[in-house]
């Protein structure tokens, strides 16, 4: 298992499509990982754009983001 602070890589799906800009879908890869906290994520790469570099920051800050989300605590009262 990952450290805390860190990510693995767990999967990849490619020729995925995202419509969340309508009538100009978007081809790229669904990239899936698990923090050192145990959280899971994924997020989309457009294929014109995809590659190590690309990758590693856009998962660093969706796992840094899902742990510190992850780690909050309080009161509601």
């Amino acid at each position: 298992m990952a450290t805390a602070g860190s990510y693995t890589i767990t999967r990849q799906a490619t020729d995925q499509y995202d419509f969340s800009n309508p009538g100009d879908p978007v081809l790229g890869t669904q990239v899936y990982f698990t923090t050192g906290d145990g959280n899971s994520g994924s997020v989309f790469v457009p294929q014109a754009r995809y590659g190590i570099t690309l990758v590693r920051e856009l998962v660093a800050a969706a796992a840094k983001e899902l742990d510190g989300i992850g780690r909050l605590a309080g009161d509601y009262s």
